[in-house]
């Protein structure tokens, strides 16, 4: 067969493969997991409560600086962001625009959905009160199916009123997932996607809804180079932009004593981060080799395709199966206040501090997950119920006790294969634990001036 038809068939391989990634959450309830990380840390011991201030009116009340800000952001991230695909030229931030157009030209200018809601509102953790008054989930994300977000209580608030940051900055660690990287890519059908400069999507299905975010979620930079020589699209995928995006956002709002949004900016930048340590989302099929890979191709090619389409359901099962697992575990500690349990604990436990700059996330974050992504598989193939992740002739997202797969895991493993299950898990925990710390810690070096003006407004 010759190298062009070779280069093809794997290329079709690789798309099939990553097709699964139609409903990808990454880590479940990032408000739980950012909110048990960062509650010790000692930055909130002189943080004092911000005001409440919609994102129109942050656009409209900096549009010189954005001006500035934006362009010189776009010209760091060509220069910074290898195969970053710059921003056509139409979606500049013009500090001219009418306020009445200023909040839908700056999302287009950020290149996120401009239909995105970004209300007021806290995500309050499941067994907490409060005295806010409560909101629908269809009130701050877009999507349609909202079935998934059921991690806590959402509650609304109104501009100018005092909040803490711990709570601005936890519930902005989830909002990345309500809709701000759907339809962004030319074959989407939308009017935005076509304007965006992304090109076409470069896997999963372009017609399902969630399935568009997934290229912005997912990072692929640690694969061997044969890997990339032979699917080349695999760069395209926009995990470190969002990051080092946002990142630059809450710097830019803590200069301008914004701090409201610059802790609302750092969670959403905290969500990338945290998106780099999960295995599934930095790997196109964790637990399977190079090796097997071309393998399967290579049978693929000859007609036969079961080995195939076993593989993109069984890595498609494992990944919904272990969000949907981790998220009851964690929902299932807040309500019952179940704070001495292990994963809980391991979000907090370790005290390590390190310097985390916008590299992190390719050189530290991403590889550390990498690393780890055959022996996390495992654990999942090994500690969730057979016909969840190791039957390709089930789509677990239809089966009838998804609802309550850990008390399942239980029953159908054992306490010690799910035990180590726990245990991959609370290696995960541990580390992304320290990674979110670090970031606020990071940011609290860098800013010490800005957050000094923060805490005395």
């Amino acid at each position: 067969m010759c190298r062009s038809s070779l280069f093809k068939s794997f290329l079709l391989l690789f798309a099939c493969f990553l097709t699964p990634f139609n409903t990808l959450k990454s880590w479940p309830a990032h408000p739980l997991i950012s909110g048990a990380a960062l509650q010790h840390h000692p930055h909130w011991k002189k943080a004092s409560p911000v005001a409440t201030k919609t994102l129109k009116q942050f656009v409209i009340d900096n549009k010189s600086a954005l001006s500035v800000f934006l362009s010189n952001q776009e010209k760091w991230s060509i220069e910074n962001i290898p195969h970053y695909i710059p921003a056509p030229p139409e979606l500049t931030f013009n500090a001219l625009i009418d306020d009445s157009e200023a909040l839908t030209h700056f999302l287009k200018a950020i290149r996120i959905n401009p239909n995105v809601k970004v209300p007021l509102y806290l995500h309050t953790p499941p067994g907490s009160s409060t005295d806010f008054p409560v909101i629908g989930a269809e009130a701050v994300t877009t999507l349609s199916n909202i079935s998934g977000m059921n991690t806590g209580t959402y509650v609304g608030l109104e501009p100018g009123i005092f909040v803490d940051p711990y709570m601005v900055l936890n519930s902005a660690n989830d909002e990345p997932d309500y809709g701000f990287d759907l339809g962004l890519f030319e074959d989407n059908n939308t009017d935005y996607g076509k304007t965006y400069g992304f090109g076409k999507q470069t896997f999963g299905n372009p017609n399902l809804e969630y399935s568009s975010q997934a290229p912005f979620h997912m990072g692929f930079y640690h694969e061997p180079g044969i890997v990339f020589k032979f699917a080349p699209f695999l760069h395209k995928t926009f995990l470190n932009y969002r990051h080092s995006q946002f990142r630059a956002l809450a710097e830019f709002a803590f200069r301008h004593n914004e701090p409201y949004w610059g802790y609302r900016f750092l969670g959403w930048s905290m969500h990338f981060m945290a998106d780099a340590t999960m295995p599934y989302h930095v790997r196109p099929l964790p637990g399977y080799s190079t090796l097997r890979m071309l393998w399967i191709n290579f049978k693929s090619m000859l007609g036969f395709k079961k080995a195939q389409r076993n593989a993109i359901q069984l890595v498609s099962n494992r990944h919904t199966a272990i969000e949907d697992y981790l998220q009851q575990r964690l929902v299932e500690i807040y309500r019952t206040a179940n704070f001495e349990d292990p994963l809980y604990q391991a979000l907090i436990a370790n005290p390590v501090i390190e310097k985390v700059r916008t590299e992190y996330l390719v050189a530290n974050a991403s590889k550390s997950a990498f690393e780890v992504s055959k022996a996390f598989d495992k654990a999942v193939r090994r500690g969730l119920p057979d016909e969840m992740v190791n039957d390709p002739s089930v789509e677990v997202s239809r089966h009838d006790r998804i609802k309550d797969i850990a008390v399942y895991a239980l029953e159908a493993r054992g306490d010690k294969r799910v035990e180590q299950l726990e245990k991959a898990a609370i290696e995960r925990f541990t580390y992304l634990g320290m990674v979110l710390r670090s970031m606020l810690n990071s940011m609290d070096e860098e800013l010490k001036d800005s957050f000094k003006t923060a805490q005395n407004q």
